[in-house]
């Protein structure tokens, strides 16, 4: 695979091309480039490799105005020290943003991501496509049946999604309301920066944890401002993910 590195700081740009080929030495790091002119210029002249990891503030400017440019047809992962450019990071085919320093982990976790979405997309125009489907807005309402109404029910209003008996059951206005989605389809519906499935009965609204206890096994209990109907745990294979997810929200 052709990687290339957009890297102004000399000691980060190889550290990572270090950590890439300890993870695996078929990686090629056909450039390493550390400004905007320069990456006008070998984009024009190369054309884009298979995934590129770039910083976003370099010597002249931001790698966003790289890729307002030359609009890149592969995936690219992010490499920062700061934060607020998260957003604008996946409009330009973000996949993952990594905040300095990273680990070896950090890389081989954002690889992961590039390989689970791109195994069954080969074609650059089939990734294209893909892309545009993940950076679709996500919902912001669902509708609920509630006696004899039809009420649009704003999402950050739920503060978890419940499943039980083949049923996904939320909390409005104080009583039961059972929904027309499963917790799968919701999954995918629902912005993961906001909601998480926790097991396999819950998806939780982060704006309403509360706290989080070690629970026995290494695993984790979350706990809500709402009462849920039944612990709501975190397996010991999902608890790292899990606490990573709230850092980073």
């Amino acid at each position: 695979m052709k990687i290339v590195i957009i890297e102004d700081e000399p000691k980060t740009a190889k550290n990572l091309e270090k950590i890439l080929n300890s993870i695996d030495s078929k990686f090629k790091i056909v450039e390493i480039i550390d400004s905007v002119e320069m990456g006008l210029e070998y984009f024009d002249e190369s054309g884009f490799p298979d995934l590129i990891f770039s910083d976003i503030q370099i010597a002249d400017g931001l790698s966003f105005e790289i890729f307002s440019i030359k609009s890149p047809t592969c995936p690219i992962i992010f490499c920062t020290a700061f934060d607020q450019y998260a957003l604008q990071a996946f409009r330009v085919n973000g996949i993952d943003y990594l905040l300095k320093p990273f680990s070896q982990a950090d890389v081989q976790r954002a690889l992961q991501k590039y390989q689970n979405l791109t195994q069954n997309f080969t074609k650059k125009s089939s990734f294209q496509a893909l892309l545009q489907e993940l950076q679709k807005p996500k919902k912001q309402n669902i509708l609920i049946n509630y006696r004899e109404k039809i009420i649009p029910l704003n999402l950050n209003s739920i503060p978890f999604f419940y499943s039980i008996n083949h049923q996904t059951i939320i909390y409005f206005e104080g009583k039961e309301q059972t929904i027309n989605y499963s917790l799968d389809e919701l999954e995918n519906i629902l912005d993961g920066n906001e909601f998480y499935r926790a097991n396999r009965q819950f998806i939780v609204n982060r704006i309403f944890i509360k706290e989080i206890e070690h629970y026995f096994a290494r695993k984790l209990m979350i706990l809500l401002t709402q009462k849920s109907p039944e612990n709501i745990v975190v397996s010991k294979a999902k608890a790292s993910d899990f606490l990573r997810w709230m850092e980073e929200g």
